[in-house]
């Protein structure tokens, strides 16, 4: 898989993909969240925040995604990806299956791909302003465009903290996993929608810019 780092190219094979969960710093968003999973019949963790290993092969940065049934659905994370001794930051979506996550969240998001923007900023570029970052999906649902999540980052609990929470699950230096990590979503606008395209970005006020990408999802 490639990415893009202004004008360099990296070939990554990751060994790991790890998609984080419940990461809100508020406690109130973690309560938003919990209730959206209660109102789909779900558990609620004992701690927060989560660790999911998943397998790497489910990682794309394709036009489009299969799924299986009607109750699935992304959500747009920021991505964290050490290459070569630096942290770099992506953003993608952590599509997964509504109905499965009502009883088993891991399972939930294994079944489903986990779409990857194909561009990447140097966390150094970024870390003094990280709580300025706009993290932004929009759903096409019957064909009409709509805003589905819009959040800054400083809802989410920061890359530092993220890698902290895997180095301890783990064990190991986040340089010795070779991965991808999800850093776990912000809340939806007005619940959960299920469409047929999906569109995610981040963007940097102080910089100016933005990476993002989009999928069409595919109804098997």
């Amino acid at each position: 898989m490639e990415l893009r780092y202004d004008n360099k190219v990296f070939d990554i094979k990751p060994k790991n993909l790890i998609v984080m969960g419940f990461t809100p710093r508020d406690g109130k968003v973690i309560r938003e969240l919990f209730e959206a999973l209660r109102k789909i019949g779900g558990s609620i963790p004992a701690k927060t925040p989560m660790t999911y290993p998943l397998s790497p092969e489910l990682l794309t940065t394709s036009d489009e995604i299969s799924v299986v049934g009607n109750d699935t659905n992304g959500e747009v994370e920021y991505l964290i990806i050490p290459i070569n001794g630096d942290i770099y930051i992506g953003v993608g979506s952590d599509h997964a299956d509504k109905h499965v996550e009502s009883y088993d969240i891991q399972k939930s998001k294994q079944l489903c791909a986990k779409h990857m923007c194909k561009e990447v900023w140097k966390w150094s570029e970024v870390k003094d302003h990280w709580d300025k970052v706009v993290l932004e999906s929009r759903y096409f649902v019957d064909g009409v465009d709509e805003l589905y999540q819009k959040n800054i980052a400083e809802v989410m609990l920061r890359p530092e903290k993220i890698i902290q929470s895997v180095e301890d699950f783990y064990n190991k230096k986040i340089a010795d996993l070779d991965c991808v990590i999800f850093s776990g979503s912000v809340p939806t606008l007005d619940g959960f929608r299920y469409g047929e395209h999906f569109r995610y970005s981040l963007f940097d006020p102080v910089k100016n810019r933005k990476i993002g990408s989009e999928y069409s999802i595919i109804k098997l």
